[in-house]
């Protein structure tokens, strides 16, 4: 019996191609880029708060970056300001798509596709508005974009880097029914789930400043240790039996090495 993930995401364990589950993944997962343009652009606070936006000031040095003239090259052009937020938009949806077409490789229910684009849209679109009131958000200064940019970039490097690593293992075929502990996997058990946390934090600092950073850090963190790890936890002892207790010795931390 196949397992699902969360509200049937994907089919753990089933990997028939999902051409239908993937393209609508994929379709709205672009869609978000639109949907946090509009955000970005719109300053939707700015009605209720006139000076909410960021000091004139910073557009002059994102100005100079050649991504702002990219963008607006291609028709996406947004403020000067909200540029470092844009790039942070863009990975998220690179990440999740490179996932959903390559990295992935387990079949992607339809009503999974819409539950991870739409959760997705709602956390890029909360970062991105908060963005549009830090110029009157005393958490927020103008080192949260660098730093949170840093952030985002590690993260989503550490997960794609932990799921190409566990897909090259598993694509071998000397490899069919062993668990993967080398890599990430061999550092924490769940290095995926540590990048996602990681730049998540990173996109929350750059749009709230570091008290939403805080609360948005402990909440992925949170969620993944309640919902997420104790399902895979389930999945690997019956599915791996005693190959998993020596993963679980061997790698004792489930998300932040030398913590938990």
């Amino acid at each position: 019996m196949p397992h699902a993930r969360g509200q049937h995401i994907f089919t753990r364990g089933d990997k028939r191609p999902s051409p239908v589950g993937t393209t609508v993944m994929v379709i709205l997962r672009l869609f978000d880029l639109y949907v946090q343009h509009y955000v970005l652009n719109s300053s939707p606070f700015s009605r209720f708060f006139p000076s909410a936006h960021p000091v004139d000031g910073y557009d002059s040095i994102a100005a100079t970056l050649p991504l702002y003239r990219l963008y607006a090259y291609l028709g996406l052009s947004v403020a000067p300001f909200a540029v470092f937020m844009f790039n942070a938009t863009i990975l998220s949806v690179f990440k999740h798509c490179l996932w959903a077409t390559y990295l992935g490789g387990e079949y992607i229910t339809v009503e999974g596709a819409i539950a991870v684009s739409v959760y997705n849209t709602i956390q890029n679109t909360l970062s991105n508005a908060l963005f549009t009131t830090s110029g009157i958000n005393p958490t927020w200064s103008f080192p949260c974009l660098p730093i949170g940019q840093v952030l985002v970039i590690t993260g989503i490097v550490t997960e794609i880097a932990a799921e190409a690593q566990r897909k090259r293992f598993k694509n071998s075929q000397h490899n069919e029914g062993k668990v993967f502990m080398g890599g990430l996997f061999g550092v924490v058990r769940n290095p995926n789930y540590t990048g996602y946390t990681i730049w998540r934090t990173g996109m929350a600092l750059m749009g709230g400043g570091w008290l939403w950073a805080i609360v948005a850090g402990f909440f992925f963190a949170w969620d993944f240790a309640a919902r997420a790890i104790p399902e895979i936890e389930s999945y690997g002892e019956e599915r791996y039996g005693q190959q998993w207790e020596k993963f679980v010795e061997k790698v004792p931390y489930r998300l932040f090495p030398g913590i938990w």
